[in-house]
């Protein structure tokens, strides 16, 4: 009997910071693999416009104060204490007033909406009052230190980017490509996660990793379920990196990468590090599949 696995969606998602709540996507890398021959078949890579999802905030001005706080605090140099620069204020935990006072007007402009387009972002920091508190929400969905990892910059994103939807509807498109039949493509990456949104012992937990809460969500906006889209069997390359060298001082794509003897370029950015995933993959695939290893002589037993 024929194997039902048809192809593998290696992925990898730039990211505004670590939070699926209120992080956002900046890019994300699609590259796919052909199982019988392990051939990269195809690859795509889409940009995002910059968009606000203000979904997770919190309903009381001053607990979303502390939490813009907490994502966008620094160090001071010389106290040592952590601040928040706000118009001509160094707030800290204990002084959030002038930034809860703007929240406030925030909430009173945005009423039920949670969604702030780039067309909107560029009208409100011409407000004269709430083009600051417009900056500090940008900079809690697309966090400056993210920026700077993934050499993803705002003009970058606008540049390039393209509207949440028109990203949402090519990303669909990809995997409907690679569905053969009944076969639904793997899905695979460095640290995305084997499981999806389940229930263990009685409680709901999510997905786990780093990618695939991102992608649920990203799916979730749309009102479709990425799970459902996908094969059952997800392949973490992180996990099969731990169980193939139990000995490594760490498990990052480039050190992963170098262990089969490739080379990692340009990381951090979406469709270089996917790529890279990608032929580490089939490097360990055609290991698994005997490729390299001393050949024997087996008889099948009946």
């Amino acid at each position: 009997m024929q194997s039902p696995y048809k192809r593998i969606l290696v992925y990898d998602l730039e990211t505004g910071g670590l939070s699926c709540k209120h992080n956002s996507i900046t890019e994300l890398a699609i590259v796919a693999i052909d199982l019988e021959n392990l051939e990269i078949v195809e690859e795509f890579s889409v940009m995002l416009e910059p968009r606000l999802d203000l979904s997770s905030r919190e309903v009381e001005p001053l607990r979303e104060a502390r939490e813009l706080f907490k994502a966008l605090k620094v160090k001071d140099e010389e106290t040592r204490a952590n601040i928040l620069t706000y118009k001509e204020h160094q707030i800290t935990l204990k002084n959030l007033e002038p930034l809860v006072e703007d929240i406030e007007l925030f909430y009173e402009y945005l009423g039920d909406r949670n969604i702030i387009e780039y067309e909107e972002i560029l009208e409100l920091e011409q407000h004269p009052i709430l083009k600051y508190i417009i900056g500090i929400f940008f900079n809690k969905c697309y966090n400056p230190q993210a920026l700077e990892v993934t050499h993803i910059s705002r003009k970058m994103m606008v540049a390039e980017g393209v509207k949440f939807g028109e990203a949402f509807e090519q990303t669909k498109e990809m995997i409907s490509r690679h569905t053969i039949g009944n076969s639904k493509p793997i899905i695979a990456g460095h640290n995305i996660g084997s499981l999806p949104r389940r229930i263990v012992r009685g409680q709901i937990k999510g997905p786990d990793g780093f990618d695939n809460p991102f992608m649920e969500k990203f799916f979730q906006i749309n009102e479709e379920d990425f799970f459902d889209s996908i094969n059952e069997l997800i392949l973490d390359t992180i996990k099969m990196a731990r169980l193939r060298w139990p000995e490594l001082t760490g498990y990052n794509l480039g050190i992963c990468a170098n262990e089969v003897g490739l080379t990692l370029k340009e990381a951090h950015r979406a469709l270089p590090d996917t790529v890279a995933n990608a032929n580490f993959l089939i490097k360990l695939l055609k290991n698994f599949r005997g490729e390299g290893t001393k050949e024997v002589v087996y008889k099948r037993r009946k």
